[in-house]
C-alpha cells in the first residue's frame, strides 16, 4: 500500500524527471507535427501541479493528492501530448476517489481508467504513440496486482519500455527519423521518476543532471528534417491552437469537439465539471475561437505557428548533421552543448600535451584543443570545442600564428558569440588568461587580455628540420636552434647551453620573471641545470649582499633569504637581520630557520604538485610537519586559493596551523605589523573573504575599504 504522501512525492518526482530531460524529449518530436515542443509541453503540464502538491500536508490521502494533481494538470495542459498526460492522471483521480491509501490493484485500475479516457478524447487514435505506450503499460499493471507496489511498478515500466522501443515499427515516420515516439518517451520519464519514490527513494531533484534516455535521441529527427522526408508545405493545418473553455451551464462539449474535428486535426478535448481543455491543429485559429466562445468564456490561449517551428527545427537539424559528419571523420572529445543563458564567458585554447592542458585548465579554460607547432588543428576541431562550451561568449586562444586563421573560420560558423584573441604563443595565452576580468564587457576583455599578451616575449628551443643558413653560418639538419620571438639567437648541439643562452638573451631591464616549459623529451635534470645556471649567473657576492641588506635596514624593508640550503647560510642571513626564509630546501633547514626566529615561506604550486620543481622540500610535507608559517603564490597566482583550501578542508588541519597562518604572522614576517594588514580599528587591511564551498569571493576589502 502507498499513502497520499507517497503518491504526492511520486508525482513531484516524475515532474522533476521530465523537466530535467525535456530538451531530449523535444529533440525526438517528429509526430504528429515536428514542432519540437513535446517534452516542454508535457513538463509544463505536470509541472502545473507542482506548487499545489508541494503545499499539501504529509497527512493527505491518495484521493486528495490525485485530485489536486489532476485538476491542476487539466487547467495547465499544453499541447497534444500534454493534454493526453493530464487525462492519464485524471484516471488516477477517478479511480482513487475516496481512498486513503492505494494498493497495486488500485494503481493498476487508475492507469487503466486514464488510458480509456485518453483514447476516448482523441478522435483518431494513432498507435505507436504515447497512447500505445500507456495502454501496454496499463495492461501489464493489471496482470501484476498480486505484487507489492514497487514490484508491480517495475513490471509496468518494463512493459512500457518495450512498447516505446517498438514505436518505430508502428509509425513509419519514427523509423525514417531513427527515433522513438516523443510522447511515449515523456510518459516513461514521468513513470520512472515516480518509481524512485515508490521504491523508497527521495524525490528526484529539479536541478539533477538526468541520465540519458534508454533509447538514444542522437538522431533527433534529422531523418525528417535534414533528409527532407517532410517539407514545411506538408503541414496543412499550421497553427497549434489551445484554450481553456469555462462552460456555460447547458454547453455541449460534444458538439464543439465535432466542430474542431471537422475543421482541423490532432483534436484532443478533456473536460471537467466546469471547464474543458481544447487542443486542435487548424489553418484558422480565429474560426475555432469564434465557435468555442458560443459555449462559454475562454482563457489560457496558446496559438503557435508550426511552420516557423518546423523551419527552426530544420535549421537546427542541418547543423546537427554537419556536426555528426565531423564527428564521423574524427572521434571528438567535445560534446555539443546549448548556450546557458546564465553563463557569460567560456574559453577555448590550443595547446599540445597533457601538462599544458592541465595548466590551461587551472587557468579557467573550458576546452583545450590538442595542437601546436607542426600539429595544427582543423577549423572543425576548433568549432567542436567552441560549441562544447555553454557560454554566451567564447574567447578562443590559438596560441600559434598558424592556427589564428582556422580559429577565425570557426568563429564564423559557431552558433554563439566568439572572440578570437590572436595569441601567437602558449605563454601569451597563459598571460592573457591571467588578465581576464569577469566584470568587463567581452570587447573590453579582449583588448586588455591582448595588451598583456603582447608584452610577453617567447623563446623556443627546437631542432632544424633541414640544412639551411643563418647569418652566413650553415645550420645542419637536427642541430638545436634557439629562437627569441621567432628569430634565431643561437645554434648548437647542447640543449642546456642553448637554453641558457636563450634565457640570457631574453632577459631585459624590465623582465620580471622567466618561465621554463619543458617537453616530454627533456629530463628533470636538464631543467634543474638550466635553472641552476641562471641562478648562479645572477648571484651577488657576500659584500654586495651585506651592503644591500644595510640599505634595506635603513629604509625599514624586511629581508628574506632565498633557497636556504645550509646552517652557514642561515647564520649569515640571520646576521643581516633577515626575518624570512623563503623556500628552505629541506625540512631540517626549515626547522632551523624557525628556531632562529625567522618566518618560513613555501610556494602554493609546490603544495598542489606535492613536490618542488627543482627537487627540494615538499611544501605539503613541511606544512603537515608544522615547519611553514606563510604560503605565497610563487610563479602561479591561481594556485594560492586552492592550496589554502586543501589544508583548510583536510582532516589533518589543526587550529595551531590555522593560527600560524593568521594575518598577524604574515604582518610580522613582512615587518608591517604596526601599520597595515590588520582588521583592527585605525589600521589598514586587505581582506578577501571566500565561500568555503565554491572558493568564490564574498567580501573584498582593500586598504580597509569594502569594495
Amino acid at each position: 500500500m502507498i499513502t497520499g504522501q507517497t503518491l504526492r512525492d511520486a508525482i513531484l518526482s516524475g515532474a522533476n524527471n521530465i523537466a530535467n530531460q525535456r530538451t531530449r524529449v523535444d529533440e525526438l518530436n517528429v509526430f504528429p507535427v515536428p514542432d519540437g515542443d513535446t517534452g516542454t509541453n508535457m513538463s509544463m503540464t505536470i509541472g502545473a501541479a507542482r506548487a499545489e502538491l508541494e503545499a499539501m500536508p504529509d497527512s493527505c490521502t491518495v484521493a486528495e493528492a490525485s485530485k489536486t494533481a489532476a485538476s491542476a494538470m487539466l487547467r495547465g495542459a499544453r499541447g497534444n501530448s500534454g493534454v493526453i498526460t493530464s487525462l492519464l492522471f485524471r484516471g488516477f483521480s477517478k479511480a482513487l476517489k475516496d481512498k486513503t491509501e492505494a494498493s497495486s490493484a488500485d494503481l493498476a485500475a487508475a492507469l487503466q481508467q486514464g488510458v480509456e479516457a485518453a483514447y476516448k478524447a482523441v478522435m483518431k487514435p494513432t498507435e505507436g504513440t504515447i497512447l500505445t505506450v500507456s495502454r501496454l503499460a496499463a495492461e501489464k499493471a493489471a496482470e501484476c496486482t498480486e505484487l507489492d507496489v514497487p514490484a508491480m511498478w517495475d513490471a509496468t515500466l518494463q512493459a512500457g519500455q518495450s512498447a516505446l522501443d517498438d514505436t518505430p515499427n508502428l509509425l513509419p515516420v519514427l523509423k525514417k527519423a531513427g527515433v522513438v515516439d516523443a510522447g511515449g518517451q515523456g510518459i516513461m520519464l514521468i513513470f520512472e521518476g515516480m518509481k524512485q519514490v515508490f521504491d523508497g527513494g527521495e524525490i528526484i531533484a529539479g536541478a539533477e543532471v538526468a541520465a540519458k534516455p534508454k533509447v538514444s535521441s542522437e538522431a533527433a529527427g534529422k531523418g525528417v528534417f535534414a533528409d527532407d522526408l517532410m517539407k514545411v508545405e506538408d503541414i496543412k493545418n499550421g497553427y497549434c491552437t489551445q484554450f481553456l473553455l469555462h462552460k456555460d451551464a447547458d454547453a455541449s462539449v460534444t458538439r464543439l469537439r465535432a466542430f474542431l474535428e471537422s475543421n482541423g486535426d490532432s483534436v484532443v478535448v478533456i473536460e471537467d465539471d466546469d471547464v474543458a481543455n481544447c487542443h486542435v491543429h487548424t489553418s484558422d485559429p480565429g474560426m475555432m475561437l469564434s465557435e468555442a466562445i458560443k459555449y462559454g468564456y475562454l482563457t489560457n490561449f496558446k496559438i503557435e505557428n508550426m511552420h516557423e517551428q518546423f523551419l527552426a527545427r530544420q535549421k537546427q537539424a542541418k547543423g546537427l548533421e554537419k556536426q555528426a559528419e565531423a564527428e564521423e571523420k574524427k572521434d571528438s572529445e567535445f560534446t555539443y552543448a546549448a548556450v546557458d543563458p546564465e553563463r557569460e564567458y567560456g574559453f577555448v585554447a590550443v595547446a599540445a600535451g597533457e601538462g599544458l592542458k592541465a595548466v590551461f585548465g587551472d587557468l579557467g579554460v573550458d576546452a583545450v584543443v590538442s595542437g601546436g607547432q607542426t600539429m595544427n588543428p582543423s577549423t572543425e576541431d576548433i568549432l567542436a570545442a567552441i560549441q562544447s562550451v555553454p557560454a554566451k561568449t567564447v574567447l578562443v586562444l590559438p596560441n600559434n600564428k598558424n592556427i589564428i586563421m582556422a580559429s577565425e573560420q570557426a568563429q564564423k560558423l559557431a552558433d554563439r558569440k566568439v572572440i578570437v584573441l590572436p595569441t601567437r604563443t602558449v605563454p601569451q595565452g597563459m598571460t592573457a588568461m591571467l588578465n581576464f576580468d569577469p566584470d568587463l564587457k567581452p570587447e573590453e576583455n579582449a583588448v586588455a587580455m591582448m595588451q598583456a599578451a603582447d608584452r610577453v616575449s617567447t623563446g623556443l628551443i627546437t631542432y632544424a628540420a633541414r640544412d639551411s643558413e643563418f647569418d652566413g653560418k650553415p645550420i645542419k639538419k637536427g642541430e638545436i636552434m634557439a629562437l627569441e620571438n621567432g628569430k634565431i639567437v643561437a645554434t648548437g648541439t647542447d640543449l642546456v647551453k642553448m637554453t641558457y643562452r636563450l634565457a640570457r638573451s631574453m632577459k631585459k631591464k624590465d623582465t620580471q620573471f622567466i618561465t621554463v616549459i619543458s617537453g616530454c623529451d627533456v629530463s628533470d635534470e636538464d631543467v634543474r641545470d638550466i635553472v641552476r645556471q641562471q641562478q648562479e649567473s645572477q648571484k651577488l657576492t657576500y659584500a654586495q649582499i651585506t651592503a644591500l641588506a644595510a640599505v634595506a635596514r635603513e629604509r625599514g624593508v624586511s629581508i628574506a633569504s632565498h633557497d636556504d640550503d645550509s646552517e652557514d647560510k642561515l647564520a649569515f642571513m640571520d646576521g643581516l637581520e633577515a626575518t624570512i626564509s623563503e623556500f628552505p630546501i629541506s625540512l631540517d633547514i626549515a626547522r632551523a630557520a624557525r628556531a632562529r626566529g625567522m618566518h618560513t615561506i613555501a610556494g602554493a604550486p609546490n603544495v598542489m604538485l606535492g613536490h618542488s620543481h627543482s627537487g627540494n622540500l615538499s611544501a605539503r610535507e613541511a606544512v603537515q610537519a608544522g615547519a611553514i608559517d606563510v604560503l605565497c603564490s610563487d610563479y602561479y597566482p591561481a594556485a594560492l586559493l586552492d592550496a589554502v583550501s586543501r589544508f583548510a578542508t583536510s582532516a589533518g588541519s589543526t587550529s595551531r596551523r590555522r593560527s600560524r597562518w593568521s594575518p598577524s604572522t604574515r604582518r610580522r614576517a613582512a615587518g608591517i605589523a604596526d601599520e597595515v594588514g590588520s582588521i583592527a580599528v585605525g589600521k589598514r587591511a586587505d581582506v578577501l573573504l571566500l565561500n568555503k564551498e565554491t572558493l568564490q569571493p564574498e567580501t573584498i576589502i582593500i586598504g580597509g575599504v569594502k569594495q
